[in-house]
């Protein structure tokens, strides 16, 4: 399927669930905990964020991909969010999204996409990174967040936030930036079937042991991925963006249950530097 086709079907399902949307009621759990009516928080079974001055919503007319600031003038998401959009149909908002109904967001026009020159659009895409050039800096406090220059060991806190649906089967957003949290998975760990994808430029996740249904979901691409300082919520590094995720079985109707997938930041250090550093 062509990425022109994905995206007008895409659009069309939301635009749907959107409108349905408007008629449903959310219910909010514990982390970890099964919601009556298999309803689930998200980013689907998360936790309300604290404050991530460094999230932002790319907007792309009536969906919206995650991002994630590292310079004033410099956001990163993900390749597929972008890669065929005009600049000119695309924006930024910036807002304190942790708290609930936040309203006041600035808007920030895109000046240049640029994505990974090895980025592949496929089930698992390659290099799925993008770089966007704003056309005014970023007002206010120094939101962004550093980058990692590095691989982390298998096992490293991770913690991903966003504004995506808080359902896998239809499209249900929250109120409020949501978090969720991981560990590391290597070619060693618990996927089997999926390790081939945790390659240099992918980084798999595990989910923490007792929450087994905690994932990215719809409107969560391009989300920010972050390592965790030791025994807290405080971030250190960016270190993935939100690259797809995947039912646990075939069958499911619950899409966004199965293994998270995040390109690399390490991976696509280089490129990124040297494209910032020619502006």
């Amino acid at each position: 399927m062509s990425s022109k086709l994905f995206y007008m079907l895409f659009v069309n399902f939301v635009t749907v669930n959107l409108i349905l949307y408007q008629t449903v009621s959310v219910s909010i759990s514990e982390p970890g905990k099964k919601l009556r009516n298999a309803t689930r928080i998200a980013i689907v079974n998360g936790v309300p964020s604290l404050d991530r001055p460094f999230y932002v919503k790319v907007v792309r007319g009536r969906i919206f991909c995650g991002g994630a600031i590292i310079d004033k003038y410099w956001v990163l998401t993900a390749a597929h969010c972008v890669e065929s959009a005009p600049a000119i149909h695309l924006h930024v908002q910036v807002s304190a999204y942790f708290m609930p109904q936040a309203t006041l967001a600035r808007k920030y026009q895109i000046k240049k996409v640029y994505v990974h020159p090895s980025f592949k659009l496929s089930d698992h895409p390659l290099n799925n990174i993008a770089l966007l050039q704003l056309s005014a800096p970023i007002k206010g406090k120094i939101r962004d967040i550093p980058m990692c220059f590095e691989d982390y060991s298998h096992g490293t806190r991770l913690a991903t936030c966003g504004m995506g649906s808080i359902s896998g089967s239809s499209i249900r957003l929250p109120t409020s930036l949501r978090e969720a949290f991981f560990t590391e998975s290597k070619f060693e760990s618990s996927h089997p079937k999926n390790f081939r994808f945790c390659r240099g430029d992918n980084i798999c996740t595990n989910r923490l042991e007792g929450d087994e249904t905690t994932s990215s979901c719809f409107m969560d691409d391009g989300n920010p991925l972050y390592t965790l300082a030791c025994n807290s919520r405080t971030p250190i590094c960016l270190y993935g963006i939100a690259s797809h995720y995947s039912r646990s079985e075939s069958y499911s109707k619950e899409y966004c249950e199965g293994d998270n997938y995040f390109a690399s930041v390490p991976h696509a250090y280089d490129w990124i530097r040297e494209t910032v550093m020619e502006f």
